[in-house]
């Protein structure tokens, strides 16, 4: 069963300022997604809480916006990130398993970008072409970092 759950959600200042001023972008209309991939744990140190905090780190935390500037009513602010966030939820197993074989784990900040309002019918098809979007730039970058 695919769950979101709060440890998939990214909440840390420090995170979202740096995946901000990575300027690594996807746009999909009606999205902006910016990404910042972190490179692989490759030594696992000694100290028993950096272990637990390395087991229970997701493989992709994700923040969802839906700007004020768009939609002035917070009820429709919440119902098009409601819609976002479920349409991410039945689509994250393909991004994952990718991350699961690459060992690296990804930081999210999607960005809805239409002035008008959305249905899941809508926003649901764009999200999977969206995240395999970021697969193939995922692989694309890890390649060039290889050569």
């Amino acid at each position: 069963m695919l769950k979101f759950s709060k440890k998939e959600r990214l909440c840390s200042k420090i995170v979202i300022e740096e995946v901000l001023a990575n300027k690594k972008t996807i746009y999909y209309q009606p999205f902006k997604l910016m990404y910042l991939i972190h490179k692989p744990v490759e030594s696992i140190s000694t100290d028993f809480n950096s272990n637990i905090e390395q087991v229970e780190e997701a493989w992709a935390k994700i923040a969802i916006v839906v700007p004020k500037r768009l939609f002035k009513r917070a009820v429709d602010r919440n119902a098009l990130k409601r819609i976002i966030r479920e349409s991410y939820r039945l689509n994250k197993e393909i991004l994952i398993e990718h991350l699961a074989q690459h060992n690296c784990h990804i930081s999210l900040f999607l960005i809805y970008t239409d002035k008008n309002k959305a249905d899941f019918q809508f926003i649901e098809p764009k999200i999977k072409v969206l995240l395999q979007q970021l697969i193939k730039r995922i692989n694309f970058e890890s390649n060039q970092n290889n050569n």
